[in-house]
């Protein structure tokens, strides 16, 4: 097995169509890459107008003095968001190098980042707007002062590039999927395997290369659910998900948004009033164990104002790492927000209305008018040959949607996990070995491997 890393490259002013006519030339690795065992070959993917740095790892046992892959075959994954940058860092690579240690060896794998994101050049980052919606959360604003905050730091994140000269029209989800088209070309398979995840999924089936043999779903994202996931049905289904594990969730939930609504509480400079009790509880739903923590700690509110109680504990621990995943450095919120304009596909539990008021100022989305339009978005492309790992606990993918939405589709295998939330793949082994037998052609094996 090789791993290649990627890196799409992107103009600030060119109104090109980016990655095309590609071409690799493989030369010494510079880059530090903690591989354990694993030879390294690197390489630059160059094109009209970028430049795509390479990293090849290559753990087969006879070492090859070759300075390319030699492979036939390869695993390309793509990320989720869209705006989740670094897929090519080290902490990422780990993961992977741990889960893939059960795949056929003769199979490479590729990462590359997505335009837009950290990784890439140029990075749509919004350094302002992390440091303004932190300053959000540190106030108790009323529901809609706070929701007016929110939508003009979108604004003005976007403002701000403009004034750079960033050109985002390049960042359009068509060049997305142009990329990913261009990447496939140039890469030197004749056989791929695409594995992504959520957003990931979206672009993976709006391509048609000849090269890709099969599909490997997480979590995914299908153009045609965009209803599914329009704000008044996600929230009613979140709701839905809570009460399926908790029978008494209702009556617990607005017992704290009552108290919430006379004395807030405040964890780091986090301000935890009404309004922002409905983030958490669906930040929560991502994980069985934070959803079953959160409910806890709703359940022993009248501890929250005690020191060193266990609700505390599990509270302040929900806070935190729902912190550290909102101020994620490495998102590009700017890519993640013109995908949705351009798409108009609804994010989790938000549609542009809740961010975009009357105001045409205030209206990021404009940014992108008359420009040049998108390609109209196709129903997905699922290859003869997909996998689809489902989470029936995903807040932000309703399961009954997905399933309805996969049954015309011949020849397609949907597992589904009864307690898993969003993002599967890389849980545990068992989905590594599912994955192993999928595109080894042989059974899958799931009963033994994963539903014990």
């Amino acid at each position: 097995m090789k791993i290649i890393l990627a890196a799409c490259l992107t103009l600030l002013f060119s109104s090109v169509v980016l990655c095309a006519d590609t071409s690799i030339s493989w030369q010494s690795c510079k880059e530090a890459v903690q591989a354990n065992n694993f030879a390294k070959y690197c390489g630059v993917l160059t094109t009209k107008n970028a430049a795509l740095p390479l990293i090849t790892i290559d753990s087969q046992a006879q070492r090859s003095t070759a300075h390319r892959p030699t492979n036939d075959k390869a695993l390309i994954y793509i990320g989720g968001g869209p705006g989740v940058g670094r897929q090519t860092a080290n902490t990422h690579i780990q993961r992977w190098l741990r889960y893939f240690s059960v795949i056929d060896r003769d199979f490479d794998l590729v990462f590359y980042e997505q335009r837009g994101t950290a990784g890439a050049t140029p990075f749509l980052g919004c350094t302002e707007f992390f440091v303004k919606e932190q300053a959000r959360f540190s106030k108790n604003l009323a529901i809609e002062a706070d929701a007016r905050a929110y939508q003009l730091h979108f604004s003005e994140c976007l403002d701000a590039l403009v004034t750079k000269n960033f050109n985002l029209a390049l960042f359009k989800a068509i060049y997305h999927q142009q990329d990913l088209d261009k990447l496939l070309e140039a890469l030197p398979y004749s056989q791929v395997y695409l594995v992504a995840e959520s957003w990931g999924a979206w672009l993976a089936t709006q391509t048609q290369h000849k090269k890709i043999k099969g599909l490997i779903l997480d979590s995914p994202l299908l153009a045609g659910m965009e209803s599914a996931r329009k704000p008044e049905k996600l929230h009613a289904h979140q709701r839905q998900l809570y009460r399926e594990r908790f029978s008494d969730f209702d009556q617990v939930y607005r017992r704290a948004e009552k108290q919430l609504q006379g004395k807030v509480y405040t964890y780091q400079g986090f301000v935890l009033n009404a309004g922002r009790l409905r983030e958490l509880a669906v930040f929560s739903l991502y994980s069985e164990i934070y959803r079953t923590e959160f409910f806890r700690a709703l359940v022993q509110l009248k501890d929250w104002g005690k020191k060193n109680s266990a609700s505390i504990a599990t509270l302040d621990g929900l806070i935190a790492a729902y912190q550290e995943s909102y101020f994620d450095p490495d998102f590009s919120i700017a890519t993640w927000l013109l995908s949705t304009c351009d798409l108009q596909i609804p994010t989790a539990g938000e549609s542009k209305d809740d961010y975009i008021r009357a105001s045409r100022n205030n209206n990021p989305c404009h940014l992108l008018e008359n420009q040049q339009a998108s390609k109209v978005i196709a129903p997905p492309v699922l290859n003869s040959n997909t996998l689809v790992f489902a989470g029936r606990a995903d807040p932000v993918i309703p399961f009954k949607a997905l399933e309805k939405q996969l049954s015309s589709h011949q020849n397609v295998t949907l597992l589904d996990f009864a307690n898993a939330g969003h993002g599967i793949i890389l849980g545990d082994y068992c989905e590594a070995f599912v994955l192993a037998n999928f595109i080894a052609g042989r059974a899958l094996d799931h009963e033994r491997h994963c539903f014990k």
